[in-house]
């Protein structure tokens, strides 16, 4: 979503239309934005002539900085906790809790390496290109 915003500056889209274009229901769409919008990574306008616009640079913003506003400080492994009647439970969580604080670092550090500028260049379309001149 976006990369769409970022291929269309100065444009509002709609959260249906990020939606569709993300393969995701509205509803699903439109918690993401949210949480983008915390970030401080879009901003919305509602009304009928509203819709969603990258307000930060696509060219500053890291993929890191969107995996953090849509993840927040979810386990990258998924870990919940294991229940307390069980010993085994109990020591693997402290083993998977370091993997996944340094599976976590790892992509950190991977996703800061790409923008959403670098997406919008690697995904542009004739179409896309021209939205984004």
């Amino acid at each position: 979503m976006l990369t769409l915003l970022a291929a269309s500056p100065g444009e509002t889209q709609s959260s249906e239309l990020l939606a569709s274009s993300a393969s995701a229901n509205p509803v699903h769409a439109r918690r993401v934005l949210g949480q983008l919008r915390r970030a401080g990574l879009v901003t919305s306008r509602s009304g009928p002539s509203g819709g969603w616009q990258m307000r930060s640079r696509p060219e500053q913003t890291t993929l890191a900085e969107v995996w953090r506003a849509v993840q927040r400080d979810t386990p990258v492994l998924g870990l919940h906790g294991a229940s307390p009647d069980c010993p085994v439970g109990q020591r693997i969580q402290v083993a998977l809790t370091d993997v996944d604080r340094r599976a976590s670092e790892a992509l950190d550090a991977e996703l800061r390496r790409s923008t959403v500028a670098d997406l919008v260049r690697e995904t542009a379309s004739d179409d896309l290109e021209s939205k984004a001149s």
